[in-house]
């Protein structure tokens, strides 16, 4: 693994600064406040700030976008996608591959999004269409050099800051409202006169995730004019269920030492791991974490955004959350549970179905626009993810 640490020597002393960088945000899905922000190690060693200032492909951790786009399209967690060889026209230099060089088949999109698997990205963005998911995409706060006019977008080949990346999680975490990140709250004269107050727009906190006291909650500020609600709340919903997902038997099962049910997240690991993301949320705090080198240089086997970044993440949300009670969160209205085949994404009476909550008005056509069909024995391929998933890369190829 890469030499993490270099020595710097200060003032009659020596002392060991790591070389490898990081950065963690975490912002309030209510009204965007900034809760926590650490851009370096050592704004002596560095005053940029990386939080803010730096722009990197975040990886699988842009996936969950794009699979949005597709939940807006039909598609339904229960349906089948292809992780298969992509089928590309006029381009013969970019080959795309799952991080551990296997094809799974037809494969749920519950387990595609868990299990990070690449070829299932790009072939489920070539059925929504790009302009269509640029188009959804735009309405969580990113700009078009976060999304390149091609099939790489789903593996999160754009750049953007980890605020960014805050900005867009914060969507899915407060039920569809886009807010902005922002930092100061007030600002009061010597006498106690207030000079500026933010008045932040803001979620209908009320209306999502809720605790059985709410004078448990980490509020926001002071209240603010609504923000707008940029995607349907169905939509954030299943969304929360699929980053769950992850963290139950995907590539975030390091997340689970939490002991929380109510955190969810997404891995990120870009080529050669040159950088390590893990962006999660919960009912109060959405959380970004990220490290690697200011120069591109490899991280090194075993950081990947499943190791690294994740446990950074961890440490700060186990410290944000010790003293509150787990959250829940009730499926909004227009939804219905269906019981699924676990292998052809069909609605089943056996019990070896799984239960999901789909619209209602997708409950009849569960594979989506483009059904992808099964037929045969049951695969176990994509059952796996029911119970305990292997370790797999979560590497951009």
């Amino acid at each position: 693994m890469t030499d993490q640490f270099r020595t710097a020597r200060a003032v009659g002393s020596s002392v060991r600064l790591p070389s490898v960088a990081g950065a963690l945000v975490s912002i309030a899905p209510q009204d965007g406040a900034v809760r926590a922000l650490v851009g370096g190690y050592s704004f002596n060693a560095s005053k940029f700030n990386r939080a803010v200032d730096m722009r990197r492909q975040p990886g699988s951790s842009f996936k969950p976008f794009v699979f949005a786009a597709a939940l807006h399209e039909g598609w339904t967690p229960a349906s089948l996608i292809k992780d298969e060889a992509v089928q590309l026209t006029g381009r013969q230099d970019w080959n795309p591959r799952n991080s551990d060089r296997k094809e799974m088949g037809p494969i749920r999109m519950r387990s595609a999004l868990a299990l990070s698997r690449n070829l299932a990205a790009i072939n489920l963005l070539q059925s929504v269409g790009l302009e269509d998911a640029q188009n959804y995409i735009r309405a969580f706060g990113f700009d078009l050099d976060a999304m390149p006019l091609g099939l790489s977008m789903a593996l999160g080949t754009g750049e953007m800051s980890p605020m960014k990346l805050a900005e867009g999680y914060a969507v899915f975490a407060n039920g569809g409202f886009h807010v902005t990140p922002y930092f100061i709250q007030r600002i009061e004269s010597g006498d106690g006169r207030v000079l500026f107050e933010s008045r932040a727009p803001r979620s209908c906190s009320d209306c999502w995730y809720r605790y059985g006291d709410t004078s448990a909650r980490v509020q926001g500020l002071e209240a603010g004019p609504a923000a707008s609600q940029v995607i349907d709340p169905r939509i954030a919903y299943q969304m929360t269920s699929l980053l769950r997902e992850v963290v139950e038997t995907g590539t975030g099962t390091r997340a689970k030492k939490l002991n929380r049910k109510d955190i969810v997240g997404k891995t990120g690991t870009t080529n050669d791991v040159r950088d390590s993301w893990f962006a999660g949320y919960q009912a109060d705090f959405v959380t970004i974490a990220w490290m690697g080198f200011d120069d591109f240089e490899k991280l090194g086997r075993g950081e990947e955004g499943g190791r690294a970044a994740l446990g950074m993440w961890a440490d700060f949300m186990g410290a944000a959350l010790e003293d509150l009670p787990i959250a829940q969160l009730d499926p909004p209205p227009g939804m219905v549970q269906v019981r699924v085949d676990p292998t052809r994404g069909t609605e089943t009476k056996a019990k070896s179905g799984i239960l999901e909550m789909v619209n209602e008005e997708f409950s009849k056509a569960l594979l989506g626009p483009e059904p992808v069909r099964i037929a045969g024995p049951t695969r176990k391929a994509d059952t796996s993810v029911r119970r305990s998933a292997p370790r797999v890369m979560d590497d951009l190829f």
